[in-house]
């Protein structure tokens, strides 16, 4: 199996019985995520702990085990298993620049946020875990983090009016720019997120007078699979993301499946994947992915005069936690009270 975690000495049977006891508790706890990036995300993260465990002759069920492992992670290449852990590591320029990587020359860590997520995975399969000690260590990861100039870089919202002008250089006469105009405006309107976008289904939508109503069967926040709606409105007619989709369905001429699909011949009916909807919105616009546009309607929503209520129920978000993160970090200069001191 691609994901079986090999045991190296079948001789250490008290490492073998723990190792696979993690694996059965992986493969039941997996049934219970709904998107298949989380399937993944959760077997690659115990597939690799177990596999540093069992190379270091380590127990995979100890706290000790894991607080060795953050530590070899936080000077853990992000390309390669391979990396010598140093500043000139040729192995990592090398792979940085068939990645395109624009940090060409150094040593690449991993991410804070990755870190995070691997421990998350594994934490459930420790018996003796500290949870003070655990957040007193991620907490200090955080801040060498940030002292070493590698703090959160938000990523870039494209608000509507470079969306305006992104839609404009976008050839609609062929059936790829029609299906590319009509993603980038649904997911502008829409504020979906990409495994939302990509899994939308013709069965759907909805149409009203105001516009389309679009179900919105699975998604990260919905565990139990209730399903919501949003809501696409008629617009300007450039700018319309209810003419795009229509549009682009009847040049198409599917009325079942998924919306956004292949153009080619060897793709035409399976829908688009995560990194085709990347590339389509980096063909555009190099400096933006596709949760540009997510963060694009929060921040335009609210600069708009929309309040958190009201972008919540568009972008599904459980709290207003995050949405205040955007608008906060989008600009600072934005509906702040020292304006009024000027």
């Amino acid at each position: 199996m691609k994901n079986e975690i090999v045991i190296k000495d079948q001789g250490i049977a008290t490492r073998a019985k723990e190792l696979k006891k993690i694996e059965k508790r992986v493969k039941e706890l997996v049934q219970n995520h709904h998107e298949p990036s989380t399937q993944d995300s959760i077997k690659r993260a115990i597939k690799q702990y177990a596999n540093y465990c069992n190379e270091k002759e380590l127990s995979a069920t100890s706290f000790s085990s894991l607080v060795e492992y953050i530590g070899f992670m936080s000077t853990k290449c992000k390309f390669t298993e391979n990396c010598k852990n140093n500043i000139s590591c040729k192995e990592c320029i090398t792979i940085s620049k068939l990645k395109g990587d624009t940090r060409k020359q150094k040593h690449i860590k991993m991410k804070h946020s990755t870190i995070q997520k691997h421990v998350s995975h594994i934490r459930p399969h420790i018996k003796d875990i500290n949870k003070d000690q655990l957040k007193v260590l991620m907490t200090g990861l955080q801040k060498t983090k940030y002292s070493e100039g590698r703090g959160k870089v938000m990523g870039k919202a494209l608000t509507l009016d470079l969306l305006e002008i992104t839609i404009k250089d976008i050839n609609t006469k062929t059936l790829a720019g029609k299906r590319d105009k009509a993603l980038l405006l649904c997911g502008f309107y829409g504020a979906f997120r990409i495994s939302e976008l990509i899994n939308l289904r013709i069965s759907d939508l909805t149409e009203t007078e105001k516009g389309l109503t679009v179900l919105i069967r699975e998604s990260k926040t919905d565990k139990e699979n209730e399903g919501m709606y949003k809501y696409l409105p008629y617009t300007s007619i450039d700018m319309c993301p209810v003419r795009a989709i229509k549009e682009y369905i009847e040049a198409n001429g599917t009325t079942e499946g998924y919306i956004f699909n292949g153009t080619s011949k060897n793709s035409t009916g399976s829908k688009i994947s995560r990194q085709t909807a990347h590339r389509i919105m980096k063909k555009y616009n190099a400096d933006f992915s596709c949760h540009s546009l997510r963060s694009g309607f929060v921040t335009s929503a609210s600069h708009a005069g929309g309040t958190i209520q009201e972008i919540q129920q568009q972008t599904g978000h459980k709290t207003a936690n995050m949405i205040l993160h955007y608008t906060r970090s989008i600009d600072v200069t934005k509906n702040n009270a020292v304006n009024k001191l000027v």
